[in-house]
């Protein structure tokens, strides 16, 4: 139901009027949840361009972070995002003063629902904060396994070195991922990672009834990466194996004893 065309919404109003919350910025009525009052502002084609002085926090930003309002109903932040960003008047992109863009607070959050809204909306995935940190990197920092793969499955780049990929391979085989999965393992992702509990991603794979999900893990196993080009290590010829080995190649030194250099002083 469209709640801008709710009739009950007169009764609002007049309550908005009598009260005197024309004053109030738009921003607070979204941080508490008032959602009828947002959507008669939206209805009478408030500005939504205003941010919260402190962070700069857009009204994307707010209708995304949880508070103690939510424990009434957190279904009303998702109701207010998609009432926000249905209007097509806010850049779901905006930054608040750490860089952090509504998607990258749906990562912090670990909010699957508010992540898949902001993506419907075409939300960038790339986006970084004052730091450097992509959404995806942020989800698997603060250990949102379920929102990173939402975001892999809507095409995340997968940077090895600051994702932890074996961590999310073993919660995208657990959640039957198959998408997830191939894109963990073409990220070099070990397909022989084991959880908390000794259990290996083949292990869980038969354990949530995968029988793909086995078959994708044991055809991953021989893989062997060569640049952007994946190969099994039936096709890869043994000057290429040279070639991947030798950039690793370092001198030795062999050892020698002190006791010799004693002799021989």
């Amino acid at each position: 139901m469209d709640l801008c065309k709710n009739e009950s919404n007169h009764g609002v109003e007049d309550s908005y009027q009598t009260l005197g919350l024309e004053d109030l910025p738009v921003w607070s009525l979204v941080f508490l949840r008032d959602i009828q009052l947002v959507t008669v502002l939206i209805s009478r084609g408030a500005a939504l361009d205003g941010r919260e002085p402190g962070t700069k926090n857009t009204l994307l930003h707010l209708a995304v972070l949880e508070n103690a309002s939510d424990l009434k109903g957190s279904q009303l932040r998702f109701d207010i995002l998609r009432q926000l960003l249905k209007t097509g008047k806010i850049d779901p992109d905006l930054k608040d003063k750490y860089g952090h863009t509504p998607l990258h607070i749906a990562a912090l959050e670990g909010s699957v629902e508010a992540t898949e809204i902001l993506l419907e909306h075409k939300a960038k995935l790339e986006e970084l904060d004052r730091f450097g940190r992509t959404p995806l990197m942020i989800a698997s920092k603060f250990g949102n396994s379920d929102v990173a793969l939402a975001l892999i499955n809507a095409g995340a780049k997968i940077n090895e070195f600051k994702v932890d990929i074996d961590k999310l391979l073993l919660a995208a085989v657990a959640d039957r991922n198959i998408k997830a999965m191939e894109q963990l393992l073409l990220g070099r992702a070990d397909r022989l990672v084991q959880d908390d509990y000794g259990r290996t991603t083949d292990l869980i794979a038969r354990q949530v009834g995968g029988e793909g999900l086995l078959k994708i893990l044991q055809g991953a196993r021989s893989f062997v990466y060569k640049g952007s080009k994946v190969k099994t290590s039936v096709e890869v010829t043994e000057v290429e194996v040279a070639e991947d080995i030798a950039p690793m190649q370092t001198t030795i030194i062999p050892f020698r004893s002190p006791a010799l250099d004693r002799e021989e002083r």
